[in-house]
């Protein structure tokens, strides 16, 4: 449902204590952060949501979010080299309130990397249906963290919120 072109805007580790939910929080906080995408040009805003988490599903989906493609597993470990199997992953710094390490993303046009990376935590996404990339993965020492989806949407112009509603 999102563009695969320009800005994307990535939704991370947005949370509400169990004792302030079900008082709109959740919706703000969500709300600000599409507004801050939106004000630094993003053309799209994605987020990854745990397959069992169904109280962020339902926020998301109420602030415009699709589900993107199939489930995917999760995989981190802390290590300084990439899965064999997967050459195509591109490291990026990331450092959140309570995650600092390298997120690998995958690029359709297969951008090798260059270089050994510091032993930092690496995480990257599996598509659920990619056998060998999980076995390759587990083989190379990462862990899955359980089984996630894909959610995103457009920002501007989109045909299923429009752009004047952010969330």
């Amino acid at each position: 449902p999102g563009p695969r072109a320009g800005p994307l805007w990535q939704v991370d580790l947005l949370g509400v204590a169990p004792a302030a939910r079900q008082g709109g929080l959740g919706r703000r906080l969500l709300a600000a952060s599409l507004a801050a995408g939106v004000a630094r040009g993003a053309a799209a805003a994605r987020t990854l949501i745990a397959i069992d988490n169904l109280a962020s599903q339902a926020l998301f989906f109420a602030c415009g979010f699709r589900p993107d493609g199939p489930p995917h597993h999760l995989f981190s470990a802390m290590t300084g080299r990439l899965p064999a199997a997967r050459p195509e992953l591109i490291p990026i710094p990331v450092e959140t309130l309570t995650y600092r390490g390298v997120w690998l993303e995958a690029f359709p046009e297969g951008v090798p990397t260059a270089g050994p990376l510091p032993r930092t935590r690496l995480s990257f996404l599996v598509k659920e249906a990619d056998g060998a990339g999980r076995r390759a993965a587990a083989a190379g020492g990462f862990r899955s963290l359980g089984r996630y989806q894909v959610w995103r949407r457009r920002l501007a112009g989109n045909d299923l919120v429009p752009a004047r509603q952010v969330c």
